[in-house]
């Protein structure tokens, strides 16, 4: 993945033998480089502004499952005191169910909340970098006055190391795009696998343990 300065340069250099021949001031030349790192800049603010979304929407994933599990602990508790061990038995169930898909899902958010302060930080590095070069590209346009001097630019502006930088944020927008593929894979591969007969009864006789572990814990926690 080109870098952002490499992307503008490639951008620059397929106009050099036309449009920027064709322009009649550095001035002109300047707004064509403003022009093109601000459409670069918009589209790294929006890959920023997503990963801000997705954050969000992940840590209210995460807020209501652990809101989930708090309400059916509260039920659980209300159905021990009618005197209903088997639905206090079913709500801890469902608690736990709730909890462990809190678990999966903080660490899906902490993950994408580490990756997006990073590119926070990273953007706010590249608007810097931007500001610069348009300094810098102002004063090296301001020496060339006529037509010769514009093909002059068009060389230095070919010959100046512009893939460098940002290198940190093209690692970041590769881990980024690496984190949705393995969230679609993951979603691919969720389902619910047919088990044979003897998985069953195994898988009812935990799931009816889990229950009573469950039971004991809150009566002991009621003190019942």
């Amino acid at each position: 993945m080109a870098g952002f300065f490499g992307r503008v340069s490639n951008v620059l250099k397929g106009k050099t033998n036309s449009a920027l021949d064709r322009m009649e001031s550095p001035e002109d030349q300047i707004r064509l480089f403003v022009e093109e790192t601000n459409k670069q800049m918009a589209t790294l603010q929006k890959a920023v502004a997503t990963a801000m979304v997705d954050e969000k929407r992940l840590k209210m994933q995460l807020d209501d499952l652990i809101s989930k599990a708090d309400s059916w602990e509260k039920k659980a508790m209300l159905a021990l005191e009618k005197g209903d061990e088997f639905l206090a038995k079913e709500a801890l169930l469902k608690k736990e169910e709730a909890t462990d898909s809190a678990r999966a899902v903080l660490k899906d958010w902490e993950t994408q909340r580490d990756a997006t302060v990073k590119l926070k930080k990273s953007l706010g590095k590249t608007k810097k970098q931007v500001e610069d070069s348009r300094r810098k590209y102002n004063l090296l346009v301001a020496q060339y006055k006529t037509a010769e001097a514009k093909k002059q630019v068009a060389d230095r502006m070919s010959a100046t190391d512009v893939a460098s930088p940002l290198a940190a944020m093209e690692a970041l927008n590769e881990k980024v795009l690496t984190m949705e593929s393995e969230a679609e894979a993951a979603v691919e591969l969720m389902g619910d696998p047919e088990s044979d007969a003897l998985e069953s009864k195994f898988a009812a006789m935990e799931r009816e343990k889990h229950g009573d572990d469950a039971l004991a814990s809150l009566k002991a926690k009621m003190g019942l």
